[in-house]
């Protein structure tokens, strides 16, 4: 009997605190991945680069282009707004047009809104991003 509860405990243990995440669903810090950008036109990735947002605790924000690296701050000071200063970026080269108009859509942003496992930032343009779990 006691094997047999051990089992259970450990079992139930693992599956209450194995999964267990840092941060909050509801939380914008973690990493996104842009699923689309828009101002004023849809705008298409035909570079098929992968780019990921990255918010920290620390009220850090960093994103990689396609040749250079951009890192920024933000706070968000209410439930649903978001302020972004202007990224410092690497300028080694080119980046593409949409490369460009994301961080432009980023930096302007002023709000937020999480639903389920999509962010989406917005003001003049709106970008919908998708939570990456490491």
């Amino acid at each position: 009997m006691k094997p047999l509860l051990f089992l259970l405990s450990s079992i139930s243990y693992f599956f209450f605190t194995g999964c267990a995440k840092d941060v909050s669903i509801d939380s914008i810090v973690g990493k996104w991945e842009v699923i689309s950008v828009y101002k004023g036109k849809a705008y298409d990735n035909k570079s098929n680069n992968t780019y990921i947002l990255d918010f920290k605790d620390d009220k850090n924000v960093s994103i990689k282009l396609d040749v250079n690296a951009c890192s920024s701050e933000y706070s968000a000071n209410c439930d649903d707004c978001i302020n972004i200063s202007l990224f410092r970026c690497t300028e080694a080269c080119c980046d593409s047009d949409y490369a460009i108009k994301l961080i432009e859509v980023i930096s302007e942003s002023t709000k937020y809104e999480i639903k389920s496992d999509i962010l989406t930032l917005r003001n003049t343009g709106e970008i919908k991003l998708k939570r990456v779990f490491d």
